[in-house]
């Protein structure tokens, strides 16, 4: 016979594709974050970091059920549990997709049981919120999944400045009670509410 975990081992499959992009001809300026990803805008890198940096929160309601925390494992393709990205990294949470001036994100930790409206605004939310404070990226291109990284590797691309996703809802809604940045986007009310 079969169990929820056999049938939810899968992964989480309801990835969610967005891209950012300026209209436009604007000027760039070098800053501290260049390095880590050399293809992308600034626009872009703050995104990132914005995403990245509220993951752990973010689940609260990109993986909403108790069964959501099945699905999302190191190893299976679906995002794996650290916060982190890469080009074409399918172990990664956020996967870079598409060519310098084509890129687009894949964020890899939304599942099925997720309110499309919830998600979007939440992710949308701390990711203008950084490109408007002009985040740095803090972490590079994970082209190899995390969970098979050495110690010295994590931090030669700084994955210890992003954490780990939570394991369970009741860890993912304390982040969510926890995280300014997703309080300011919905207010405080909500956030008690939906907690």
């Amino acid at each position: 016979s079969m169990s929820i975990s056999d049938i939810c081992v899968g992964g989480s499959g309801a990835h969610t594709h967005m891209s950012v992009h300026k209209s436009g001809s604007y000027a760039t300026t070098t800053r501290g974050d260049d390095h880590l990803a050399p293809t992308m805008t600034q626009a872009e890198r703050s995104f990132l970091q914005g995403v990245l940096a509220h993951a752990p929160a973010l689940c609260a309601f990109t993986l909403p059920t108790k069964f959501s925390y099945a699905r999302g494992m190191d190893g299976i393709w679906s995002g794996g549990t650290y916060a982190s990205w890469g080009t074409d990294q399918r172990e990664a949470t956020v996967r870079l997709c598409g060519a310098e001036g084509q890129h687009h994100f894949e964020v890899r930790f939304v599942d099925g049981t997720a309110s499309p409206y919830l998600v979007l605004a939440s992710i949308l939310g701390v990711g203008s919120e950084a490109v408007i404070s002009n985040a740095l990226l803090e972490s590079g291109d994970c082209s190899t999944p995390v969970a098979l990284m050495g110690e010295a590797e994590k931090k030669k691309l700084g994955v210890e400045n992003t954490g780990r996703l939570p394991t369970t809802l009741e860890l993912a809604r304390k982040n969510l009670d926890g995280d300014l940045g997703l309080r300011a986007v919905f207010s405080d009310d909500f956030v008690e509410k939906y907690i």
